[in-house]
């Protein structure tokens, strides 16, 4: 099962994480142009072209499982791959607002295709410290795919909306590594008649997690540009920045994943959480740009170790034959909450918070507190302590 020895596999699993965080972003730098090529079509349908392919990553994650146990984990990849680079590229030429909708549902499909396969990898190919590794570099790859993308797409928009979809091109390097250098994992023909334990209660757990995690987290990239804005701190540069420090703080974290995981292990999660909520309290305080920064980067941080933290949970918690339908379910709630946050947060705070453009970070970074010491007493109760075996 275990192919490391082959390094060219570690390339070719991040070129396709690469894609995946930056599927929906990637030309929200294109947004406003976009509107002004389509000037009598409304503001919430023009939205649809950032929020379209999240939605419909959903369902099709759901079905990735299946998918690859009746054709094979590098099929449905590849397939998923191109669909990606039609979808995406794609968008380019499309001539009415309905045609570029198409191509977003598409390229949101193709996502829900690709993200369960690429983490599931990490088990059949790693083991040990190197898959906890993976997982760190994984979360590294989506955070520098989302940065590169949008300073890409921004570029190429100052010429034309229609090349800010060019980004997506990325694609055809994933798929050339993914059709050369990654070999079909073990055990795919006994895959679609092997008979499957349920998924532990765990993967639910984790879907929890992200659920939350995400649900706290996306208040800074929804209401960020905001908040700069309402508050006279900045210009769209400024806020542009502010997102580059936040996808920079996560690239960081997840190179550093590993360590920090063997390092602090179970107070790695309580970590994790407290730097999230000091970065959202010093966010939701803010009267100077510096503190934005600082409050962002400390956001960054605190995310870009949770999340692969909780996706090596996922893993270490399933069999390979498990993994892809457990990635699965976890990423469609990734998601979720991405799209639900907004929506929630505010419902959350209505009733104690006044609004302002801070409130979002305020109510956040209370979530983020009362997480922190929910953790901190369920150590306590259970006695958590130090055990390096649970760290491979």
């Amino acid at each position: 099962m275990n192919r490391t020895n082959n390094k060219k596999i570690v390339p070719a699993i991040l070129s396709v994480a690469l894609l995946t965080v930056m599927a929906g972003a990637a030309v929200s730098p294109a947004v406003a142009t976009i509107a002004e090529a389509f000037p009598t079509t409304r503001p919430e349908i023009i939205k649809l072209v950032i929020t379209l392919p999240p939605l419909m990553v959903i369902p099709f994650a759901l079905l990735a499982g299946r998918l690859t146990d009746a054709f094979g984990k590098k099929r449905v990849l590849l397939t998923g791959l191109c669909l990606y680079l039609i979808g995406g590229v794609g968008g380019g030429f499309a001539s009415t607002i309905e045609a570029l909708l198409l191509c977003r549902a598409l390229l949101g499909l193709s996502v829900g295709l690709i993200m369960p396969i690429s983490t599931a990898l990490v088990s059949d190919f790693f083991e040990g410290k190197k898959a906890t590794q993976m997982m760190g570099w994984i979360s590294a790859s989506n955070h520098f795919g989302g940065m590169a993308a949008q300073i890409l797409s921004g570029g190429l928009a100052t010429l034309c909306w229609r090349y800010a979809f060019g980004a997506y091109g990325l694609a055809c390097v994933a798929i050339a590594m993914v059709l050369f250098y990654l070999p079909e994992p073990d055990g795919k023909e006994n895959a679609a008649t092997a008979s499957k334990p349920r998924l532990s209660i765990a993967v639910y757990l984790c879907a929890g997690a992200i659920f939350l995690l995400m649900l706290v987290f996306y208040t800074v990239p929804v209401n960020i540009a905001l908040f700069i804005a309402k508050n006279n701190l900045g210009d769209a540069a400024s806020s542009g920045m502010a997102c580059a420090l936040i996808t920079g703080a996560g690239f960081v974290m997840g190179l550093c994943f590993q360590r920090i995981h063997t390092a602090l292990n179970h107070f790695s999660v309580v970590a994790g959480i407290a730097l999230m909520a000091c970065g959202l309290g010093i966010l939701s305080r803010a009267d100077i740009l510096p503190l934005v920064f600082l409050g962002v980067t400390l956001v960054g941080l605190g995310e870009g170790y949770l999340l692969p933290f909780i996706f090596h949970h996922v893993r270490r918690s399933v069999g390979s034959a498990q993994s892809v339908s457990a990635m699965a379910i976890v990423s469609s709630m990734m998601y979720l909450g991405q799209f639900s946050s907004p929506i929630l947060i505010e419902k959350i705070g209505d009733p104690w918070v006044s609004r302002s453009p801070g409130s979002p970070f305020l109510i956040a970074c209370c979530l983020s507190i009362g997480a922190t010491a929910l953790i901190l007493i369920h150590m306590l109760l259970t006695h958590k302590t130090h055990t390096p075996k649970e760290l491979s």
